[in-house]
């Protein structure tokens, strides 16, 4: 195997992220929520009284001492929740796997990865699935990069996968990660 120093190019990398939609839409509306239990919060604190926004909807004392609850869980989860999804970066290329979350940045060389596991598309409780693949690295319980077919970079991410697996075939997990494979080890080395 190579040590090349160079930095991939990005026909040699894949970067996976939080896909857009998710971000412009979701992102938005968790802070619209966000804003609205501020609101709530000042009208509390502006009438001297912790039942006024709850006040005339008829929940009573526990009731609002459960919405205050809520609402206080959701005034530190939204933006956490938001900066990790904005944050997010997955990137897969020859010399590894490199993820981005929050504050929290790991990167898997090449020589930890311990299998490459494929997963066929199947349908869950009603939705399709699609296809993905995992990999795991040594000493990992959990997966240090995962790749589904509807990712931008799927096709990308298949061939560096394979490019791996024809340096390493023990690397493939089981049979149908094998099959899966198969077509994609054919070219050039």
């Amino acid at each position: 195997m190579s040590h090349d120093l160079r930095r991939p190019s990005r026909n040699e990398r894949v970067v996976v992220r939080t896909p857009w939609p998710l971000l412009w839409v979701g992102g938005p509306a968790a802070a619209a929520l966000w804003v609205g239990m501020w609101a709530a919060v000042r009208l509390a604190v502006t009438q001297g009284d912790w039942m006024a926004p709850f006040r005339g909807s008829g929940i009573g004392a526990v009731g609002s001492v459960v919405g205050w609850l809520i609402v206080l869980v959701l005034l530190v989860v939204l933006p956490v929740g938001v900066w990790y999804a904005a944050s997010y970066r997955e990137v897969l290329d020859p010399r590894g796997v490199s993820l981005r979350v929050g504050r929290r940045r790991t990167h898997t060389p090449r020589e930890q990865v311990v299998s490459v596991h494929y997963v066929d598309a199947s349908a869950v409780d009603g939705r399709q699935r699609p296809s993905r693949v995992f990999v795991m690295a040594d000493g990992q319980k959990q997966p240090v990069a995962r790749f589904t077919a509807r990712d931008r970079g799927w096709r990308r991410a298949v061939d560096i996968l394979a490019q791996w697996l024809r340096e390493s075939p023990e690397l493939a997990a089981d049979s149908r990660t094998r099959e899966f494979f198969a077509p994609h080890l054919d070219g050039p080395a």
